[in-house]
């Protein structure tokens, strides 16, 4: 078993355990392929777009205009488009 480095890290085994008893606190092989957090391709589209636009702009500003406009993205997920 791993040592619990945090509160924060405690409380999810604590939920798995809850959830799933035992069996949920065995480590599970990643998913491959499996990247929940990647940006759509009309996101990064959007990015380059303003990007191109208005060259002068930095990356915060531009994560600022596009969470206005309903799309949930980062100043880095910007910076790594």
């Amino acid at each position: 078993m791993h040592k619990i480095s945090s509160c924060r890290q405690f409380y999810e085994y604590k939920r798995s355990f809850q959830k799933f008893g035992i069996e949920g606190l065995v480590d599970k092989p990643p998913i491959p392929n499996s990247h929940p957090g990647e940006l759509s391709d009309e996101v990064k589209c959007k990015i380059v777009n303003l990007s191109l636009k208005q060259p002068t702009v930095g990356q915060q500003r531009i994560a600022d205009q596009l969470n206005l406009e309903g799309a949930s993205v980062s100043a880095t997920s910007v910076r790594n488009v």
